[in-house]
């Protein structure tokens, strides 16, 4: 998430803040109070957000199961402006058909990725994952990215039994940002030899050329976040698995930049760690990775 200094924007699955009306989504100060000058008034959006992400110019993408934002006609994603009201020049037309769970944006060439459970956005065929032009006009378009197998065809993502499957996290392999790193509830990207990928697969984030990784079977259960850390290009893992590459590894995991899993560190070998496995917590949905400055 690209984050404002002063505040930070959240989903959330409920209406209000604190008793104060927030149409599912809200920014708090840096304090944790809630930033009265976001959302006041408005209805926000008339279902679930599933993904936030803030431009460093102060607009929120927001992403999920939707059809309006404030009364304003938008399906499963949008573009406020940094008081919440709806971005009107940031209008994919009838936009992707299924949840947009996942956003990943490149800020240096504007392109947004969009991952969730779509098969089409605005009438165009696009499985899973999806790359959309930020204009310099305040405009929104789809363009030619499609996720590919090695063979070139449009990748599917898929579960054993050949049913598509949720793409739920999204991040780039690394800071030139020249793969893209996914992940969900698939088992594989496509038919051709070679494409089964354990929920976590990695795409060329230009061409779209399916990557030769993760290492191995994989994780068991969805991938539903993923971190790459800055400085040595491992990458962390959370989701409902409980093992990777036949290891025991629940919920959390970290792979080798390579994609082979990092059997130096286990999440849950720890006491404080195995509050992952508690009934509690089964699922990690969201994973920090903190940089020192």
């Amino acid at each position: 998430m690209y984050s404002r200094k002063r505040s930070g924007v959240l989903p959330m699955p409920t209406t209000s803040v604190g008793g104060t009306a927030r149409g599912r989504v809200a920014r708090l100060n840096t304090d944790g109070t809630l930033d009265p000058s976001f959302m006041a008034n408005l209805a926000g959006a008339d279902n679930t957000i599933y993904a936030v992400l803030v431009q460093n110019d102060g607009k929120v993408l927001i992403a999920g199961q939707f059809t309006t934002v404030n009364g304003t006609g938008r399906v499963n994603l949008a573009r406020l402006n940094t008081d919440g009201t709806v971005d009107t020049g940031f209008n994919l037309g009838t936009g992707p058909n299924g949840v947009v769970r996942a956003l990943l944006l490149n800020a240096a060439n504007n392109a947004l990725y969009i991952g969730g459970d779509f098969t089409q956005v605005n009438g165009s065929s696009r499985s899973g994952v999806a790359r959309l032009t930020l204009n310099q006009n305040g405009t929104v378009t789809l363009d030619a990215f499609t996720a590919k197998q090695f063979n070139s065809s449009a990748a599917i993502f898929t579960d054993v039994n050949l049913t598509p499957a949720a793409v739920r996290a999204l991040a780039f392999a690394s800071s030139t940002e020249a793969s893209i790193l996914v992940g969900g509830d698939f088992t594989k990207v496509g038919s051709s030899p070679g494409s089964d990928r354990g929920r976590v697969a990695k795409f060329d984030s230009s061409s779209g050329t399916l990557q030769s990784f993760p290492s191995g079977a994989g994780a068991d259960g969805s991938v539903l976040t993923l971190v790459v850390q800055p400085a040595d290009g491992k990458v962390i893992v959370g989701g409902s698995f409980t093992s990777f590459n036949g290891l025991t590894r629940n919920r959390v995991a970290r792979l080798t930049s390579a994609g082979e899993l990092d059997t130096v560190i286990n999440f849950g070998s720890d006491r404080k760690s195995t509050r992952l496995n508690s009934s509690h917590i089964t699922i990690s949905y969201a994973v920090f990775c903190l940089k020192k400055k």
